[in-house]
């Protein structure tokens, strides 16, 4: 105890040291660190694109980043000799945040988010006459040069009452940003040890890229490139050549595919589940509308690699890379079928090349959003396609259709797929499967997602139903929700029956029952046929009466 005023000494004189060192630091680096503050405002975005609580926590977590890196930044900047490089690597960091802060916000006000690797690769796709009419159309307008202006008033309004504070009280600042970056480094710390699934270094890798502003788009913007190398690279791959048509006698005038995501029939009434959760389907089937397929399975639960078989002839069991087959997309275009592609999936990125593909290929292709798997931008609900497929109704004049419709469907997060009025089931209700009580209030978020693809579903069929339409819905996969054990989710391989047991339903207009009462007749056989989804394109083509020499009649479920 003797040695403890002298030991409080030299504790006293070590945090004295290092606050002088700090408010040394400071002085040369206040106008740098606040700066580049201003020019991360926009992943304040967040608030809107993921709601007021998670907008919070991603918003709270970016900031705390931010600061940790811009002092990494600004002690890495104040050890340079001579002070003239210092400077000038400060300016060329404000600089460069400057300009892509305008660029955010110019993309936040326009679309509403972040621009992401999606968007980055739209415009690296852009040619100088494209870029030219975009300027024209969406920069050049008042509001947008307006905003710019005020814009840059505001970083110089800024720039001027910085300068004044720390003239007037730069001491007090210091010891403010002291605290602050104690703080954020424990917050920086404590959210790192929260994510033990990742390795460390990886962890620590993130926060340059995804707490600040140059980071983040440059790493965007190499994910842009990778994406729309590999894009280029399969879709030159892709086989479109040597199609051969044996038979072209399709006289369908709509064929409307409804792909859903992530949706286990287990969790549909109308597959005998026991809450109410696809009240609208089953209507349909009782009035005779709608034929219900109930042993139909998917080779794989991951989208991907359903969707790899399910518009080709690949297989699961063939060993050769899928884009080496032809594609129904393709047989279409020759047969001079017009198609059309409206998803509210990924756009882009590892997750989305294939479907992009696929989409390319189609006469009109639109999607929801510009994003990637990675960009954390919270999906619309699925209702955004309804608009996307009135606007094709209104305009098609061609006698034979084929429409895709790709649904986000019942894919996680649960409790963002479905709207506030379809909030019906709850905990309470979840008296089966896994006991727990966030197990039950989990599953009774799924359930809600399968209502509300209920209603999806539904809304897409009222469309048709003045037309000679069919229109097949089918899930990639299934999914477990605390069905049976400790999990939710979907896995590629090795997952349960509740992954890979999938609905398919069959809707046919009232003139097309009248027009095809063969096909109808057919669909009846065929309701409890054991089939794979990855033979999907045989069905298509044996109802479109469309065959290449690839095609089996005995591949499709439809044999009539």
């Amino acid at each position: 105890m003797k040695d403890f005023p002298h030991f409080k000494r030299n504790v006293y004189t070590l945090c004295r040291q290092i606050h002088e060192q700090w408010q040394h630091l400071c002085d040369s680096s206040l106008t740098f660190i606040m700066l580049m503050m201003l020019f991360s405002l926009p992943y304040l975005a967040t608030f809107k694109t993921q709601g007021l609580k998670r907008g919070l926590i991603f918003s709270s977590a970016y900031l705390a980043g931010t600061f940790f890196f811009l002092i990494l930044i600004t002690v890495l900047t104040y050890i340079l000799r001579p002070q003239l490089l210092r400077k000038g690597i400060r300016l060329l960091l404000l600089a460069c945040s400057c300009i892509i802060c305008v660029a955010e916000s110019f993309f936040i006000y326009t679309y509403g988010t972040m621009p992401d690797a999606a968007a980055i690769e739209v415009m690296l796709a852009t040619n100088v006459s494209e870029a030219s009419e975009y300027i024209h159309s969406y920069v050049l307008h008042p509001e947008v040069l307006l905003g710019i202006l005020a814009l840059a008033g505001a970083i110089a309004l800024y720039v001027k009452l910085l300068a004044k504070l720390q003239r007037e009280a730069g001491q007090r600042l210091a010891t403010f940003l002291l605290v602050c970056f104690i703080g954020s480094t424990l917050i920086s710390t404590a959210m790192l040890l929260r994510q033990p699934y990742r390795p460390l270094l990886d962890r620590l890798a993130d926060w340059p890229t995804r707490y600040c502003t140059i980071g983040y788009t440059v790493n965007e913007t190499k994910h842009a490139i990778v994406d729309l190398a590999a894009y280029e690279d399969i879709l030159q791959k892709t086989n479109n050549s040597n199609i051969s048509l044996t038979r072209n006698e399709d006289d369908i005038p709509y064929v409307v595919f409804i792909l859903g995501e992530s949706t286990a029939r287990n969790h549909m009434s109308l597959y005998g589940y026991p809450l109410e959760t696809t009240p609208r389907l089953q209507k349909r089937a009782d009035a005779d509308e709608l034929q219900v397929f109930t042993n139909v399975r998917a080779p794989y639960a991951q989208t991907i690699y359903v969707l790899e078989n399910l518009f080709t002839f690949h297989r699961h069991d063939t060993a050769d890379a899928w884009y080496n087959y032809h594609n129904l997309f393709d047989i279409l275009h020759v047969a001079n079928v017009h198609t059309a592609w409206l998803s509210n999936q990924e756009s882009s990125g590892p997750w989305g090349n294939v479907e992009r593909i696929y989409a390319t290929k189609c006469d009109v292709a639109h999607f929801t959003q510009l994003k990637d798997f990675y960009s954390g931008v919270k999906p619309q609900y699925d209702a955004t396609l309804l608009p996307l497929l009135d606007d094709l109704l209104e305009q098609t004049i061609t006698p034979r259709n084929f429409y895709v419709l790709h649904l986000m469907g019942s894919h996680v997060t649960y409790s963002d797929r479905y709207p506030s009025e379809f909030d019906v089931f709850h905990a309470d209700d979840e008296q089966f499967g896994y006991p727990s009580a966030a197990a039950q209030k989990l599953r009774a978020e799924y359930d809600n997602t399968v209502l509300y693809n209920d209603y999806i579903i539904n809304e897409i069929i009222k469309r048709f139903e003045d037309k000679d339409a069919i229109v097949i819905y089918m899930s990639d996969h299934g999914e477990e929700v605390y069905d049976e054990r400790n999990f939710f989710g979907h896995i590629k391989d090795g997952g349960t029956h509740w992954m890979l047991e999938i609905p398919m339903v069959v809707w046919t207009s009232q003139s097309f029952r009248r027009n095809h009462p063969e096909r109808i007749a057919a669909m009846k056989r065929a309701t409890d046929r054991p089939y794979i989804n990855d033979d999907m394109i045989h069905s298509l083509l044996d109802l479109l009466q469309i065959e290449t020499t690839e095609y089996q009649v005995e591949k499709s479920i439809f044999i009539r």
